[in-house]
C-alpha cells in the first residue's frame, strides 16, 4: 500500500509553489500550458510536456478551495 504525502500548494502572482516532506518546486506561472478542468480534477501542464505536472483533485482540496484555484488560474493562465 502507497503511503500518502502530505503537500502544501501556494499561490502568488509569479509562480505556483509545492511543498512535500521530501521536494520543493517553484514554477513560474509563464511556463504553464492553458490549464485543463477534467470532472473535479485541475491539471496543470508545463510548457512542453505531455503529462500533467500538477493534479488537484476536489474532494481532496476541498469544494471551497477548488473554486478559490479556479479562479487564480483564470488569472494566471487561461483554461481550455
Amino acid at each position: 500500500m502507497q503511503e500518502i504525502k502530505s503537500c502544501t500548494y501556494t499561490f502568488t502572482d509569479e509562480s505556483i509553489e509545492y511543498q512535500d516532506d521530501e521536494k520543493t518546486y517553484k514554477v513560474k506561472w509563464s511556463v504553464f500550458k492553458p490549464s485543463l478542468i477534467l470532472e473535479d480534477n485541475i491539471l496543470l501542464f508545463i510548457k512542453g510536456s505531455e503529462s500533467a505536472s500538477f493534479m488537484l483533485n476536489k474532494e481532496e482540496i476541498g469544494e471551497q478551495n477548488f473554486l478559490e484555484v479556479c479562479e487564480i488560474l483564470k488569472e494566471k493562465i487561461e483554461p481550455v
